[in-house]
């Protein structure tokens, strides 16, 4: 059953696997081979975890000209899972920047660093918005390459 209270954020209740209809809702419903089709996974419940901002640059999805994703936080390229603790909600500014990098080249420390990641870190500890709040301005090694 797929009902949709929000155009961009549609729920997605499975209680059968029967019920899905195309691969995309198996990426989603994280529905894969062998695994138990009692799922109820939600973009919903990811969106509102986030409060509808960004989980990297703590922009709202209120003002964004362009719907916010469900994101891997570790890419499935890279083993991550659809576990609600690997998904974030992300601005398509966000999203299309992490694609599917973990790390990246710090140009300071001429280092590689992890890209934030919103389930282990604080926000404020990596970021700081400048005064005119248009830039987001790194504050640490991971900061600074997300």
């Amino acid at each position: 059953m797929v009902t949709r209270p929000m155009a961009v954020l549609p729920i997605i209740e499975v209680r059968d696997s029967s019920q899905i209809k195309c691969s995309s809702q198996l990426d989603i419903l994280g529905l894969y081979k062998g695994k138990k089709p009692w799922v109820m996974v939600s973009k919903k419940v990811v969106f509102e975890r986030a409060n509808g901002y960004c989980e990297y640059c703590k922009c709202s999805s209120d003002f964004s000209t362009e719907p916010f994703s469900i994101e891997h936080i570790i890419p499935k390229s890279k083993n991550g899972t659809d576990s609600p603790n690997n998904l974030a909600l992300a601005c398509i500014g966000c999203n299309i920047y992490k694609s599917d990098k973990t790390t990246f080249l710090d140009t300071i420390t001429q280092g590689f660093f992890p890209l934030y990641n919103p389930r282990i870190s604080n926000w404020d500890e990596h970021f700081i918005w400048d005064e005119s709040l248009t830039s987001m301005i790194g504050k640490t090694a991971i900061g600074r390459v997300t």
